[in-house]
């Protein structure tokens, strides 16, 4: 849709991850994720993440709405 992004942060087996403090700081457990960053997208706008959760029991892998969501309870 959007093509090749700028940046791809890649954590295919999930585990352990250190958020970022604009997710709210600290230490989780998280299912498997990837986020695309945009600079740029036309008729977007800057500095744009997709982020693609693959979540146990999901059908499709699907794009975040929150960042929680990829954090396992």
């Amino acid at each position: 849709m959007y093509g090749k992004p700028d940046e791809r942060e890649t954590h295919p087996m999930g585990g352990n991850y250190d958020r970022p403090s604009y997710e709210g700081g600290g230490s989780t457990t998280t299912y498997p994720f990837e986020t695309w960053f945009y600079r740029y997208l036309a008729g977007v706008g800057s500095g744009i993440e997709i982020e693609f959760v693959d979540r146990p029991a999901a059908v499709n892998i699907g794009l975040r709405a929150m960042p929680t969501k990829k954090m396992r309870s």
